[in-house]
């Protein structure tokens, strides 16, 4: 699906001045949606919002790490076959070639901090019928 930009995204630099940039805040997802909360030369943050029961494709990255983290709701995550819930706030590491998968048992926000490749997403099943 395409991506909603929204106006003007603020952000604050170090040394307290403030810089905005048009960034493609909001991206609808057919199990939810996720938002960039920041984007850099060396990283990204996205916010995930999982609708209840539905999850994302079952993926690996080839060089993208991402780092998520639960934020609210209750999420089922599989890696490289083993199964396990999140729990809340305790970051969980995927290095590159990691197959996983997440899945919200009910509406759930997840924070991932990854690597700047963002498409870089190789999908092994999909109950959407995506494709890479």
């Amino acid at each position: 699906m395409p991506e909603l930009l929204l106006p003007l995204q603020k952000t604050q630099k170090l040394d307290g001045q403030t810089t905005e940039a048009l960034l493609p805040q909001i991206t609808k997802k057919p199990w939810g949606h996720e938002r960039i909360i920041t984007k850099t030369d060396c990283y990204v943050v996205k916010e995930i919002f999982v609708k209840a029961r539905h999850r994302l494709s079952e993926q690996y990255h080839k060089k993208k790490t991402e780092t998520m983290f639960l934020v609210s709701g209750t999420a089922w995550m599989e890696v490289s076959g083993k199964g396990f819930n999140l729990i809340k706030l305790v970051p969980l590491f995927i290095p590159p070639k990691t197959i996983h998968r997440l899945a919200a048992i009910d509406d759930c926000v997840v924070i991932e901090i990854s690597s700047t490749q963002l498409d870089d997403v190789v999908r092994l099943d999909d109950d959407y019928n995506r494709k890479e």
